[in-house]
């Protein structure tokens, strides 16, 4: 399974939406979507701040960030 398919699945379990997640790794929406869709990829602070937010323990985040 693609990678950002299941970033999404988690944020989806996690009641959340992209402006949220953006306002609290601190980006735009529209570089967030941009993220979220391929286009351009998350840093390793965005994708800490966002395993954080997601609950998503160290050992599995290379599952959804890479």
């Amino acid at each position: 399974m693609n990678p950002l398919n299941k970033l999404k699945g988690r944020i989806k379990e996690k009641d959340l939406s992209y402006f949220s997640l953006s306002k609290e790794i601190g980006i735009s929406v529209s570089a967030f979507s941009n993220k979220m869709n391929g286009r351009s990829a998350f840093d390793i602070i965005e994708a800490g701040k966002l395993s954080s937010i997601l609950d998503i323990p160290p050992q599995d985040i290379t599952i959804f960030f890479t």
